[in-house]
């Protein structure tokens, strides 16, 4: 039964494939926000005694807040179920107390009506094993997703999907994002501006909220050409240190760049 700072997870199963794939990640010297990997076991033992609480928290009160809690589930984040959607990641909690109630949350979220459906439609037969990570926030001022190649007919055109604030605005669809298409070697081949009146940012009180974008923005692209270029040499690095379609989750935070969340591109699942 093992914490352990993210980058010492060495893919190992007991933490979970999420942890397991930022911790490469990390290896591989992309920029990775700071974080814990908490160990299936663990988290089975807190949700159903109240174990290790006192060592959670004291663990989480060494890390910069606010948090996020980001499910690791043994089978998710793999070539073949990634598990998107299916599990819970609570965003923008506030101190460790809260951590302890999303790491709950995360637990639970293994075994709802959806999860348990995809996982019967996957052919997976084991119990879920959900691991958890736990990072430092990165408050965006633009996020999205990266494909580092079509995720459509897998062609090697580098997609990117963005919007002002928090990258939920993307992944559970409440925007219609900007859509930039690039060629490896940099090259702009198509930009569609996408509808952005709304953004996700973190609520005073913990969790998130959505506020209206004031007019000019909504209006603009919300990647400069700089931008796009960091993207994209953020592609070139997840592809040098693995074969194959990425899908990342990324985030811009006083022009840092960050990587969210990667696993393959995967279709159909």
């Amino acid at each position: 039964m093992t914490i352990v700072p993210l980058g010492e997870v060495n893919g190992e199963e007991r933490y979970g494939g999420k942890a397991a794939e930022l911790a490469a990640a990390l290896d591989a010297g992309l920029p990775v926000p700071d974080g814990i990997a908490i160990s299936w076991d663990i988290l089975e033992a807190l949700a159903e005694s109240g174990q290790h609480r006192s060592r959670l928290v004291e663990q989480v009160r060494t890390m910069e807040g606010p948090y996020v809690v980001r499910s690791s589930g043994v089978e998710e984040d793999g070539a073949a179920a990634s598990f998107a959607g299916q599990h819970d990641s609570v965003i923008n909690v506030i101190d460790a107390a809260g951590v302890i109630d999303a790491l709950q949350q995360v637990h639970a979220s293994a075994r709802s009506e959806g999860a348990s459906e995809y996982r019967e439609q996957m052919g997976i037969e084991s119990p879920p094993r959900m691991g958890a990570v736990v990072q430092n926030l990165v408050d965006a001022d633009t996020a999205g997703v990266l494909f580092s190649r079509s995720p459509v007919d897998g062609s090697n055109v580098r997609v990117v999907e963005a919007t002002w604030g928090l990258c939920q605005a993307v992944v559970e669809g409440i925007v219609t994002p900007d859509n930039v298409r690039i060629q490896p070697g940099g090259e702009v081949i198509e930009r569609r501006r996408g509808q952005k009146d709304i953004q996700v940012e973190p609520a005073p009180d913990g969790g998130i909220q959505t506020v209206d974008v004031p007019e000019p923005k909504r209006n603009r692209f919300c990647l400069e050409d700089e931008e796009l270029k960091a993207i994209n040499r953020l592609a070139d690095r997840c592809e040098a240190y693995r074969s194959g379609g990425h899908d990342v989750e990324w985030a811009f935070e006083n022009g840092d760049l960050y990587l969210l969340q990667r696993r393959d591109i995967t279709t159909g699942v």
